[in-house]
């Protein structure tokens, strides 16, 4: 696909960038998706199919016999994963981001599918509307005033520590 060495060089770059930013949103996908107990098993399922990938790139290049036809394979791929990730029903907007934003009645509609999708019933009185989102509710009253933080007392925050450590862990 490359005319030039300029023009590969520059698409090289945009698929290490395309690469990184895969391994990056999987694991944040893990995250969000997974609840803590099952996180490590995903992770090193996902890992497994990473893995399973880049042993099979080889055997692409033997099929496509053209270093230009295997960037193209390599690119379609990128773009069939690319069009999976724009589809909301694959990938629910996070919650937690939902609710750290305010945007509290898009938030409860992505909780009570997750629970519909987890086989919570709602029309018991555990999950009912008054007792799931009482607490939500709350945080809409008043004026949310901003919190500003250093960078340092993000950085000293367990939960970053514990995230950096698997992300480490896995790559």
């Amino acid at each position: 696909m490359a005319v030039s060495y300029i023009m590969l060089l520059l698409l090289r770059l945009l698929l290490g960038a395309a690469l990184a930013g895969t391994f990056l949103t999987l694991y944040v996908a893990r995250l969000e998706l997974c609840d803590p107990p099952h996180r490590l098993m995903v992770t090193m399922v996902a890992g497994g199919f990473w893995v399973a990938g880049e042993l099979l790139a080889p055997g692409l290049a033997v099929l496509c016999k053209d270093w230009r036809f295997l960037q193209g394979a390599l690119a379609l791929l990128l773009a069939l994963l690319a069009s999976c990730w724009s589809c909301p029903s694959l990938f629910p907007e996070s919650a937690r981001w939902l609710l750290a934003t305010r945007q509290l009645e898009k938030g409860k509609r992505v909780l009570r599918r997750l629970a519909e999708g987890n086989g919570a019933h709602l029309e018991e009185d555990f999950y009912s509307q008054e007792n799931l989102f009482a607490e939500l509710d709350s945080l809409s009253t008043g004026v949310p005033q901003p919190r500003y933080h250093l960078i340092c007392e993000v950085f000293s925050t367990r939960v970053i520590w514990k995230n950096s450590l698997i992300l480490g862990f896995t790559a």
